[in-house]
């Protein structure tokens, strides 16, 4: 793809890339769950089908954000 064509992808608020597999509610659900489960992190984790990694990364993302 040119440059052209970017522009015009962005113009039509397009981007490119891998969707994201894991919605927010997932993770605001695991960490609300974190914050009150006795449960382990790995066991809720599992639970809702999610990785442990993703858990800590979207949740440092929650808290930059």
């Amino acid at each position: 793809m040119d440059i052209a064509g970017l522009a015009a992808a962005r113009a039509r608020d397009r981007r490119g890339g891998r969707k994201e597999q894991h919605n927010s509610k997932k993770i605001s659900t695991a960490v609300k769950l974190a914050d009150t489960s006795p449960d382990t992190i790995a066991d809720i984790c599992k639970h809702l089908g999610i990785s442990r990694s993703t858990y800590y990364r979207r949740r440092a993302n929650l808290t930059l954000n």
